[in-house]
């Protein structure tokens, strides 16, 4: 349990360093390309609502579209900035900005209501500074 504890203590730490250094390294970019059946495509990181994991594909929900692409979350989490979006469940992640709500282990962007893991949970009362 200690250890436990201490792990997650950790992985906060590293999400926080981390927000923190990709902060100044991508704060001018607005945008990342991404391979929609033969075409790539540049998508503004300001229609992302969340990403979605789906076996060996990532769902890129967005108001108008929903993309798949074929890759893992995890090269999707490192392409995003982390000062917009935050992982908050092995299989998603969210733009910060489109939160609408937060209540216990989910939370909700537009319709949808995504889980949040216990890991993930206090990252995000910390990036989203609740008063």
């Amino acid at each position: 349990m200690k250890i436990r504890k201490d792990m997650n203590a950790l992985i906060i730490a590293q999400e926080i360093s981390e927000s923190r250094n990709q902060e100044t390294m991508r704060g001018t970019e607005n945008h990342i390309f991404i391979r929609d059946t033969n075409v790539i495509r540049r998508l503004k990181l300001d229609d992302i609502l969340f990403a979605e994991a789906m076996g060996d594909y990532v769902k890129l929900h967005t108001q108008e579209k929903l993309y798949a692409i074929h890759t893992k979350l995890k090269t999707v989490e490192e392409r995003l900035p982390s000062c917009s979006f935050l992982r908050i469940h092995r299989s998603y992640i969210v733009a910060l900005n489109k939160i609408d709500t937060f209540q216990g282990g989910s939370l909700q962007i537009g319709s949808r209501f995504l889980p949040v893991s216990d890991t993930y949970k206090k990252i995000l009362n910390v990036r989203m500074n609740i008063l």
